[in-house]
């Protein structure tokens, strides 16, 4: 007699297999949420949909039952039947993300779905692409996740494996993720304080949370460059700092710090942290 999530608890402390949950807001729920969601567990275990339930034990014994005894509280959702097709991997970029992970995208031979043309589909992560031995010149089936983002879901024809050795912006050796779960793990740049990427990435992720108005990642990799490789620097930057960078004039160089001020001056406590 408790909440959805502490019972799942209580069972996964006595259990061998665990049950996996997610407990999230009402208003992040969509469909591309749940077919991510759907994806994710399906690399793990066999399964044919997911249950959505109220997790607020007062809600739920309000809502009570059907009267074929089955709980209003509870819904099933078996997801879409999403068109596929097949198509050989001609290449593989390796994306870096702002906490080092790397996210391998196929370049693959056009292909229609959703009356669109694709040419590239995301391969989630390294460990995923180990799982499935999909590289260059295996054939993949690819969908569009929520009818919007290709992803590849399955391979038709295997092929060996060949993933980054080294980070191509700091040249650091990389690490597969520890733990047992092949299909979840990340191809990681160990390097966070000191590869330029990451740190670009994070210093454009900042000024995209803290929702600074028409300031570029190619703005951010300028600054960068020219030795503002850090948020404290950038925040302080001052107009005539910035008259010394190629491509600012007085008039944006302005506009550049009163964006950055303005954010940072109406921003509320819980998005800085």
């Amino acid at each position: 007699f408790a909440d959805k999530d502490m019972m799942l608890e209580e069972f996964n402390k006595l259990n061998y297999v665990k049950v996996p949950y997610v407990k999230v807001k009402l208003k992040v729920i969509n469909d591309e949420y749940l077919q991510d969601l759907y994806e994710k567990y399906g690399s793990e275990y066999e399964l044919d949909g997911l249950i959505l339930e109220l997790n607020d034990l007062r809600l739920r014994t309000d809502m009570g039952y059907e009267t074929n005894g089955n709980p209003k509280y509870a819904r099933a959702w078996k997801g879409f039947k999403a068109q596929s097709a097949d198509s050989e991997v001609l290449s593989i970029d390796f994306q870096l993300g702002k906490t080092g992970e790397f996210t391998p995208v196929a370049n693959i031979s056009p292909i229609r779905l959703e009356n669109t043309t694709v040419r590239r589909a995301t391969i989630h992560n390294a460990g995923f692409m180990m799982s499935l031995n999909c590289g260059v010149g295996s054939v993949v089936r690819v969908i569009k996740s929520g009818k919007i983002i290709p992803k590849i879901i399955g391979i038709v024809k295997p092929v060996k494996v060949q993933l980054l050795d080294h980070c191509p912006y700091c040249h650091t050796k990389l690490v597969l993720e520890d733990g047992d779960n092949l299909p979840s793990k990340h191809l990681i740049c160990p390097n966070h304080d000191k590869c330029s990427e990451q740190i670009i990435k994070r210093m454009s992720a900042f000024l995209k949370i803290i929702e600074v108005k028409d300031i570029s990642e190619q703005t951010v990799r300028k600054l960068y460059e020219k030795g503002y490789d850090s948020i404290e620097k950038m925040i302080h930057l001052n107009v005539d700092d910035l008259l010394k960078i190629d491509g600012f004039a007085k008039k944006s160089a302005a506009t550049f710090i009163k964006n950055v001020r303005d954010s940072l001056l109406n921003i509320p406590l819980e998005v800085l942290q």
